[in-house]
């Protein structure tokens, strides 16, 4: 198995320091129920709590859920520096929707891991908003192959621009042909070890830095786009780039995720 998505770890450390020094300290989650998002909530609380932070509450909102008053009242009450939210897809959808009429964005900084261009897109115009972290981003100027490929792809989806999980998809097909041409076999195992350690060429990654498969635990080193919603803002334009944090910079080590492989005999 190799991972091109990122881990929860890289999602949280690409903007533990910018939120903490930006907004402040003091912090409350909501997180979805399920191992996806205590990852993510236990990540950025370890990080929260090796900067001197306090966490003020995690409130555990079951997947699937469409009434968020009840976390966002608890959390308006421990008045938080920062809100993170941790859900995602149709959840975040409807925990962004419902905090903006709670007024919560005037009261805190509204903040998260994981953003979506699928999400910010699904959003009415007053709910875009936020700091968050992507894993791509389709509007990279000054990177060679992006705009062609941006071009490329809006001619086949119908005008819209290309998402991370476009890119995902785009980038592990082109690694697994290069490792089974590497290892010139169809075989598993051979073509896993032509993964390892494999860099993706400039034309397929997209994206500045170095990009490849970790060869320890099979992680895509790639890049985090931490960021913030351009409010009142229409697609595709959503979001602004302020950084980009190369993965190898942030990653844990393979020793230090756990992560132990064993090929057969």
């Amino acid at each position: 198995t190799f991972r091109t998505c990122s881990t929860t770890w890289l999602l949280t450390a690409g903007n533990f320091e910018t939120l903490f020094k930006k907004f402040g300290k003091r912090w409350y989650f909501i997180t979805p129920d399920y191992a996806f998002g205590h990852s993510e909530e236990h990540d950025y609380a370890a990080q929260l709590k090796k900067a001197g932070g306090t966490l003020l509450g995690n409130a555990l909102s079951p997947l699937g859920t469409t009434d968020f008053s009840s976390y966002l009242i608890k959390a308006r009450e421990a008045k938080p520096d920062v809100l993170i939210l941790l859900t995602a897809g149709n959840d975040l959808v409807n925990c962004m929707k419902q905090a903006v009429q709670f007024g919560m964005q005037k009261k805190m900084a509204i903040a998260g891991a994981l953003q979506e261009l699928e999400v910010l897109a699904a959003l009415p115009e007053e709910a875009r908003l936020g700091w968050w972290t992507f894993e791509w981003w389709w509007d990279q100027p000054n990177q060679p192959h992006v705009k062609e490929f941006v071009a490329d792809y809006k001619k086949r989806a119908g005008g819209k621009v290309p998402s991370a999980r476009s890119w995902f998809g785009f980038a592990s097909l082109h690694a697994i042909a290069m490792a089974a041409n590497k290892a010139k076999s169809l075989e598993s195992v051979k073509v896993a070890k032509a993964m390892e350690g494999l860099v993706l060429p400039p034309e397929v990654a997209l994206q500045p830095n170095k990009c490849y498969y970790n060869a320890e635990d099979h992680q895509m080193l790639a890049n985090m786009f931490p960021g913030q919603v351009i409010e009142h803002s229409h697609y595709p334009d959503l979001f602004k780039v302020e950084d980009i944090v190369p993965s190898e910079k942030i990653a844990k080590t393979a020793a230090e995720s756990g992560c132990k492989m064993t090929y057969p005999a």
